[in-house]
This record gives structure tokens, C-alpha cells and sequence, in this order.
């Protein structure tokens, strides 16, 4: 029996999904994938504004699933920009590396 001082506990393992997720509709970051090879569908990327600051939401195919991604890093940003305007659609092989401050593309 629940009073009205009890309050409802929610467990943030089943949750986060929610709020991760939230308005850009993505299963979790990109740069979670770092030092792995990661296939991103180039067509799907697409430059989206969140406030102020600019994300990046794109599929990667894992297998047959296909998940959907997002990054704030600028320097992702940008090389995944130039790639999508010079290819337009396929596949792109490539790991997600860390370098210093910055995480970077890199050749598997």
C-alpha cells in the first residue's frame, strides 16, 4: 500500500535508454564505440542543432541491426560532413580513435 509520502523510485539502468536518447532519437554516443570498427551508413548522417551546439545522428550497421548514434565531437563532425558531401551514400568502414583531447576517425 503506497502513501502519500512514498515516492515512486525509478532504476536508471531501465531508464537511461529515455534519457540518452531524448530528442535525437539515438540508442546512445558514437565515441562509446572508441577503438573499434564501426560501419556508418553515410546517407543517414545527418547535422542536427541541439541548443546552441551542433550533433551529428547517424545509423551504424552491427551485424543485421542497424543503430542509430549520435556525437558532439567537432572534429567528427566535420569529417563526417566532408564525407557525406563527397560520397553521398554506401558505407563507411572506420574506428573511432581517441587522440589527446579529441576523438578522430582512423582506418581499421
Amino acid at each position: 500500500m503506497e502513501t502519500q509520502n512514498q515516492k515512486t523510485l525509478y532504476d536508471y539502468a531501465k531508464i537511461r535508454s529515455i534519457v540518452q536518447g531524448g530528442s535525437l532519437g539515438s540508442e546512445g554516443r558514437l565515441t562509446d564505440r572508441v577503438n573499434q570498427c564501426v560501419d556508418i551508413l553515410i546517407e543517414s548522417i545527418e547535422l542536427k542543432q541541439l541548443g546552441k551546439r551542433p550533433v551529428i545522428v547517424l545509423d551504424i550497421v552491427e551485424g543485421d541491426k542497424v543503430t542509430k548514434l549520435h556525437t558532439f565531437s567537432e572534429v567528427l563532425i566535420k569529417q563526417l560532413m566532408i564525407i557525406k558531401e563527397r560520397f553521398g551514400s554506401g558505407i563507411l568502414r572506420a574506428k573511432i580513435a581517441k587522440r589527446r583531447s579529441y576523438y578522430t576517425l582512423d582506418g581499421c
